[in-house]
């Protein structure tokens, strides 16, 4: 019997040496830390959790009220480092170099002239569909519907295909999808168009789902990620994570080809008499060649011979004087989607509940 007791001890014995050890490492870790700047103390395992939890108000009014031009910083995180969002993009992008030049390849394709009528004309295109959508769905006959129309995915699959198309210039018909899956007297269901997704409604989930592993990596420390329960739910993060950035990165390549034979066929002779007559600080103008003024032409355009890379205005001390792989620019369009397919869907309801009559 007391063999048995001991045995029971010594079973216990191995993890609570091990959290001891843990804890120890912990805080040796943080009294030894480089810049030790003020703030609350860190607990292990949860780390500052439990004054986010406390005082949320008082994180808020630090963020928004803070003197500088950035609304957030972002400081060394080993959760997002294992999604590799400190290497890539502009949110959590801790190589200055890279991230200097992304925001000014973005900037410079957002307020491109073209890029910006182009998009007033097509969400204004997008935003009929969706009513003409909706006043089928409210005239169809209740008991052969027989489905509630759900707005937050509704909304969402129409900020999706809006998205999409100022990236790519394609349709994601989002929202003729679930459409289709509404009213079973659709004429989606007659002529359903094709995307340019495998699933969008898959698509949807996996950035969603991308968003919120921001969150779980930055605040959820490494030893918590491992255990049982949560380690399934990283698996999931990265599953979605892998297959979002696989549909990106075949539409990126789809369109550096299309790219490569427009500039075979077509682009060169233009482009060589455009050279000739105009200065080279000049814009490039899309209207001349036959490329489309989409987000993800222009990244591709801009990295190209005639890019931004020899523009000391974008280009200072030549920070990025190589091409930009397919990788980076995945990661830089996840997250314009991102911030188009998720952040924007709450706003896009709002107007259209206050619009609509």
């Amino acid at each position: 019997m007391l063999d048995i007791f001991f045995d029971i001890k010594k079973l216990f014995l191995f993890p609570i040496l091990s959290l001891l050890l843990y804890i120890i490492y912990f805080y040796y870790a943080y009294y030894t830390r480089q810049s030790p700047l003020p703030g609350p103390f860190p607990l292990p395992i949860i780390g500052n959790i439990y004054s986010i939890l406390t005082y949320p108000g008082d994180l808020c009014e630090a963020i928004y009220n803070a003197p500088n031009k950035f609304l957030l910083r972002t400081t060394p995180n080993n959760g997002l480092d294992e999604l590799n969002a400190t290497r890539e993009g502009l949110s959590f992008n801790r190589n200055w170099g890279l991230w200097k030049f992304n925001r000014k390849l973005v900037t410079k394709s957002l307020t491109n002239q073209k890029f910006l009528r182009d998009a007033l004309e097509y969400f204004q295109v997008v935003w009929d569909e969706m009513e003409g959508y909706l006043n089928e769905y409210e005239t169809s006959d209740d008991d052969d519907n027989g489905k509630i129309l759900d707005f937050s995915k509704w909304i969402s699959a129409w900020s999706t295909d809006a998205t999409l198309f100022l990236i790519t210039n394609q349709n994601a018909h989002s929202l003729a999808n679930y459409n289709s899956t509404l009213s079973q007297n659709s004429l989606l269901l007659q002529n359903t168009p094709k995307s340019i997704l495998k699933s969008p409604d898959a698509f949807i989930e996996n950035t969603t789902a991308y968003l919120e592993s921001w969150i779980f990596f930055a605040f959820t420390p490494k030893f918590v990620r491992m255990l049982p329960g949560f380690k399934e739910r990283v698996k999931s993060f990265y599953d979605k994570r892998n297959s979002l950035r696989r549909d990106m990165k075949e539409i990126i390549q789809k369109r550096r080809k299309e790219i490569e034979i427009m500039d075979n066929i077509i682009v060169k002779e233009k482009d060589k008499e455009r050279m000739k007559n105009q200065d080279s600080d000049d814009e490039y103008d899309d209207s001349q060649t036959g490329f489309c003024s989409d987000l993800l032409t222009n990244f591709l355009k801009m990295n190209a011979n005639r890019s931004i890379n020899k523009d000391t205005e974008y280009n200072e001390d030549n920070v990025h004087s190589n091409y930009m792989t397919d990788d980076n620019i995945t990661g830089l369009l996840i997250e314009v989607v991102g911030g188009g397919v998720e952040t924007v869907m709450f706003k896009a309801l709002s107007s259209f509940f206050c619009s609509y009559e």
